[in-house]
C-alpha cells in the first residue's frame, strides 16, 4: 500500500493491508498491531530514524502509535513532528475542539489550528504553534498563548533558539511580533529575517506604496521591491537586493552597492566568515560580485555557493557554447553544460557535475566519472571528505542509482519517491521547490554515510 525509509536510509517502513479492512505498519519486516486504518501522511520519523510515530484508527477513534504504545485516543489526528531532541508533538481534535499534544501533555483547546504551523526551535528546545478560537488567531510559544489577531503567519525561530516570530494581522494594519514586542503597523510584511546567532531582527515592510528593510528597528530607504534579507552566520552582516526604477542594487550592512540592471534572485550568499557573494547583470553580461569586486563577464552564471566550513567559493558559468566551474576565481575545463557544484565541508576539495556530447559526468579533481545521466543537486561528499556519491540514470536498464565515487553502489527505488511525493498535498507538488532537491540530496547523503559505514 504504502512504503518508505527513515532519514538515515536504514530502516524500512510498510503500510500493508491485512485481511478485510486493515491495515497495519511493518518496520524492518516485523508488523505492528492491526487498525482499521493508517494515516500515511502522518507518518514521522525522529531526525536520528530510531523511532517512528503514526496516526492509527481504533473503533472507538485515532491514536498517535509510538514505538509500538499508543497515546490517548482522540476523534482526529493532524500533524506530528519530531524535535532534534527526539520529543513528539501533534496536532489531535476530540469533540469539535483542536489542540496540540506535546511530549504526552494536552495543550489548550482552539477551534482550528492552523496548518503546518507546528514548529520547533532547531535545537528542540523550544516550540510553538498558532491556532483561531473564537474567530481571532493565537500564537503559542513555549505553551505561553499571546495575544488575539485576526490573522498570524510565517512563526518560527532563530536558528540558535534564542528569538521567536511572527507576522501578525490587526485592523488593517500588519505588525512583526519578536518575542511578544509588536513592532509599529505597516501596509504588509513580506517577512521577518532573525540571524542565526547574535539576535538581531529584520522586516521587510510595506509603507506609502515603497518597500523598506527595517533592521533592529532603523527603517532604512524606500524601494519599489527587496529580495530576501539575508544575514552572516554571526549576525553581524546583513544583506539585500533592491530595486528602484529599472536598476537593481545589493544594499550591505546599510551601504548602497553598485546599480546593475539585475541582481540574480536568492543568489545573495555570505561566507563562514560572513563575506558576501551575489550575480548580477549589466548589459547582457552577468557577473559574481564577491566581496565588491566583480568577477569575469559571462553569458550565463549560476548562484555563488561557499563551502559550509570554509572560504572556497564556487559557481557554474557559460561563455558562447562553452560551461565551467568556477572555483575560488579560476575557470575549470570547458564542457557543454556545468551543474551543481559540490564542496567538501571544509571547502579543500570540490566536485561538480558536467555534460560532454551525449555523457553526464561527475568531476572530482582531474578524474571524470561518465554516466547517462546525472540528477543536478544530488551531489554530496561523506561527512569524512574521503567519498563522492551522486544519483545517476542507466538508460539501458531505465533506472536510477545512486553511484559512490565513480562507481554505481546502490539502486534508487523511484516507487519510494513515488509514495513520497504522493504524500505532499497536491497544491504543493505543482510547485518548484528548492525542499524537493534537498530531500533527494538528503537521501543520497545517507545511502552515502551507510554505504561507508558498512562496506
Amino acid at each position: 500500500m504504502w512504503f518508505g525509509r527513515s532519514p538515515d536510509r536504514r530502516h524500512a517502513v510498510e503500510v500493508i493491508e491485512h485481511g478485510a479492512a486493515r491495515q497495519l505498519v511493518r518496520v524492518d519486516g516485523r508488523d505492528g498491531p492491526e487498525y482499521l486504518g493508517v494515516g500515511v501522511e502522518g507518518i514521522a520519523w525522529s531526525p536520528d530514524g530510531k523511532r517512528l510515530a503514526y496516526p492509527a484508527r481504533r473503533r472507538d477513534g485515532w491514536t498517535v502509535v509510538q514505538g509500538g504504545h499508543e497515546g490517548p485516543v482522540f476523534s482526529g489526528i493532524g500533524a506530528i513532528v519530531w524535535s532534534a531532541a527526539g520529543e513528539l508533538s501533534y496536532a489531535a481534535t476530540r469533540a469539535g475542539r483542536w489542540m496540540v499534544v506535546r511530549g504526552g501533555r494536552e495543550g489548550p483547546a482552539f477551534d482550528a489550528l492552523f496548518g503546518r504551523s507546528l514548529v520547533y526551535s532547531r535545537d528542540g528546545r523550544r516550540f510553538g504553534y498558532a491556532g483561531e478560537r473564537d474567530g481571532r488567531a493565537i500564537a503559542v510559544i513555549d505553551g505561553v498563548e499571546g495575544p488575539p489577531y485576526d490573522g498570524i503567519g510565517g512563526l518560527r525561530f532563530s536558528a540558535d533558539g534564542r528569538r521567536a516570530a511572527y507576522i501578525a494581522h490587526r485592523g488593517g494594519e500588519t505588525h512583526g511580533v519578536v518575542d511578544g514586542v509588536l513592532s509599529p503597523g505597516y501596509e504588509a510584511i513580506a517577512e521577518i529575517a532573525l540571524s542565526p546567532a547574535g539576535g538581531r531582527v529584520a522586516l521587510s515592510v510595506k509603507e506609502g506604496g515603497l518597500w523598506h528593510a527595517v533592521i533592529d528597528g532603523a527603517k532604512g530607504e524606500g524601494f519599489e521591491r527587496l529580495s530576501a534579507i539575508q544575514f552572516s552566520a554571526r549576525g553581524d552582516r546583513v544583506a539585500y537586493a533592491a530595486r528602484r526604477g529599472r536598476k537593481e542594487q545589493v544594499v550591505i550592512d546599510g551601504a548602497m552597492g553598485p546599480a546593475y540592471d539585475a541582481v540574480m534572485p536568492w543568489s545573495l550568499a555570505f561566507s563562514r566568515e560572513g563575506r558576501l557573494a551575489y550575480a548580477a547583470r549589466r548589459g547582457a553580461a552577468w557577473r559574481v560580485v564577491f566581496e565588491g569586486t566583480e568577477g569575469p563577464a559571462y553569458d550565463e552564471v549560476g548562484a555563488p555557493v561557499f563551502a559550509e566550513g570554509g572560504e572556497a567559493i564556487g559557481y557554474s558559468a557559460r561563455r558562447g557554447r562553452s560551461s565551467f566551474a568556477v572555483v575560488d576565481g579560476v575557470e575549470g575545463p570547458a564542457y557543454g553544460w556545468v551543474g551543481q557544484i559540490a564542496f567538501r565541508s571544509d571547502g579543500r576539495d570540490h566536485a561538480y557535475l558536467a555534460r560532454r556530447g551525449e555523457r553526464s559526468l561527475v568531476v572530482h579533481g582531474r578524474s571524470e566519472s561518465a554516466f547517462d545521466l546525472v540528477v543536478d543537486g544530488t551531489l554530496v561528499f561523506s561527512r569524512d571528505g574521503r567519498h563522492l556519491a551522486c544519483l545517476v540514470g542507466d538508460a539501458r536498464e531505465g533506472r536510477l542509482q545512486v553511484a559512490i565515487d565513480g562507481r554505481i553502489a546502490l539502486p534508487f527505488d523511484v516507487e519510494e519517491l513515488t509514495a513520497m511525493v504522493a504524500r505532499v498535498p497536491v497544491e504543493e507538488r505543482l510547485l518548484p521547490s528548492p525542499d524537493h532537491d534537498n530531500h533527494l540530496r538528503g537521501w543520497v547523503a545517507a545511502a552515502l554515510e551507510a554505504a561507508v559505514a558498512d562496506p
